[in-house]
């Protein structure tokens, strides 16, 4: 049969090599906490005219006794409601998580080779928020032209800068997911079977938002930080704590539209509506947090097709020789250590080519 003997060599140059040893691990998000804030800043898009601009309530047949609006301070028709450019100005948001610390919920697996002093860490996902909901201000700066309005009749001086609030800034989700199959790290020991990591991380953060009640688009963010902490692997399971520190500018092309948002005017209380359009976005994230967790040791899957290439046959043994011997380019499953006996060595070999050849695992 194909492979059906392992060479002495192999199992003897084979023998001793210390298996990777992957840990599942869980947060465990009572004894987990988190602090995080959001800025934002966002410029109008302004050309062409009118593009943001200040318009009266008025409808010929939904609201004939609402608020007309007239630009410049003579002429124009003052039967008509026509809009009011906005010259200048931007949105600004806040949030954080206050004094409160979140109790983030998340899950990674890391793979630790004690023997080369390495690990690599795959499937990171963090919840910050998890199921908590932060808020803060915003508001909008504008600068507009001078304008009258009808009903009430009103003379607005422009030219300067006014705020107007736009109410709550609620961040209402905000997820980190590892960008990388697997990121490598490095492992020391930290003393009594525990041992110290560090993987640096790349991850896309997530954040839902809503400003004044309506949904604010925010794309997808890339950040990178460092995972850094303490592991004790204890047979089949293991304890961990670890902290991220993440500080992550950001800026999203526009243009983007807000939806319209009410407000009254205060000279002379008109009820008006503003269109704003957004030229870029710049965010602005913070995220520092500290984890404990729990994991449970990972087995190989019973899977003969250890090189992922659809076919079960000698290269798959070829595979698992080459990951014994330290190569796992050609190796696709989370550990070599096939038999599950704690080591990757020439008998992970032997029982590989006894599943090649149709044994049962």
């Amino acid at each position: 049969m194909l492979f059906r003997s392992v060479s002495a060599a192999a199992l003897l140059a084979a023998a001793g090599v210390c298996a990777a040893q992957p840990y599942a691990v869980t947060l465990n998000s009572a004894a987990s906490n988190a602090s995080w804030s959001f800025s934002l800043s966002a410029p109008y898009q302004t050309s062409p005219a009118n593009t943001c601009n200040i318009l009266g309530n008025w409808d010929s047949v939904n609201n004939p006794g609402g608020t007309r609006t007239i630009p410049g301070l003579f002429g124009g028709d003052t039967n008509a409601n026509t809009p009011v450019n906005i010259s200048a100005g931007s949105v600004g948001a806040s949030a954080s998580s206050g004094a409160n610390p979140l109790h983030p919920a998340g899950s990674f697996t890391i793979a630790l080779d004690t023997g080369a002093g390495t690990c690599a860490v795959s499937d990171f996902t963090s919840d910050i928020l998890n199921g908590a909901t932060t808020s803060g201000s915003g508001s909008a700066s504008i600068t507009y032209s001078s304008f009258r309005t009808r009903q009430p009749t009103c003379t607005i001086l422009g030219g300067f800068p006014i705020t107007v609030p736009l109410g709550n800034a609620e961040i209402t989700a905000l997820t980190a997911t590892q960008d990388t199959a697997s990121a490598p790290g490095s492992l020391s020991s930290a003393g009594g079977g525990a041992y110290n990591f560090n993987v640096p991380l790349t991850a896309t953060a997530n954040i839902t938002a809503s400003l004044n009640g309506a949904a604010f688009p925010v794309d997808p963010t890339p950040v990178a930080f460092v995972l850094s902490g303490t592991i004790t692997p204890n047979g089949s399971t293991a304890t961990m704590s670890a902290e991220i520190h993440v500080n992550q500018q950001d800026s999203q092309a526009g243009p983007l539209a807000l939806d319209p948002i009410s407000f009254t005017e205060p000279l002379c209380s008109g009820n008006l509506i503003v269109t704003l359009v957004l030229a870029s976005v710049d965010t602005g994230v913070t995220i520092d947090s500290n984890m404990s967790g729990s994991g449970v040791l990972l087995t190989p899957p019973c899977d003969p097709d250890v090189n992922c290439d659809g076919s079960v046959n000698g290269f798959d043994i070829e595979a698992t020789e080459q990951a014994i011997n330290g190569d796992y380019t050609n190796f696709c499953q989370p550990s070599a250590d096939l038999n599950a006996d704690g080591a990757e060595n020439g008998f992970d070999i032997e029982t590989e080519e006894q599943r090649v050849n149709g044994a049962p695992c």
